[in-house]
């Protein structure tokens, strides 16, 4: 394995401090190519990215939550799925700014979350009082 430096990447503990030189190793040699992309994604070591949020929840409200952001979207299961696991963040977010939505994955989202995405799809054409 050789050493290489990965611009924009993570120490394992996740906090970047000024003085932080990351070195991630990408394996190098002739038809490897598909583990040196993955030696090199795992070399920027994305803390957030390390579990599932899906696994968090438990089997019924994964599988009924996947189920209407499929047919909402008219997706398939991985796409729905996909989605689902992007709201995290701007969820936590909403949850931090004072606790505007219920937990991410709480039966609060569960039920919100498959309207707010039809409300999305719709393309509503204006936002009311903002012209835009």
């Amino acid at each position: 394995m050789a050493e290489v430096d990965v611009p924009g990447s993570v120490p394992r503990d996740g906090l970047v401090g000024a003085d932080d030189v990351v070195l991630g190793a990408v394996g190098v040699g002739v038809g490897n190519e598909v583990q040196d992309a993955v030696a090199f994604f795992n070399a920027l070591g994305s803390p957030a990215m390390d579990r599932d949020p899906l696994d968090d929840m438990p089997r019924e409200s994964r599988a009924e939550i996947v189920e209407l952001v499929r047919i909402v979207l008219g997706i398939d299961d991985a796409h729905a799925e996909d989605v689902i696991r992007s709201t995290e963040p701007f969820w936590d977010a909403m949850e931090r700014a004072g606790g505007l939505v219920d937990t991410w994955g709480g039966g609060e989202f569960c039920y919100v979350l498959p309207r707010v995405l039809a409300y999305v799809k719709a393309g509503v054409p204006q936002v009311p009082g903002s012209g835009v």
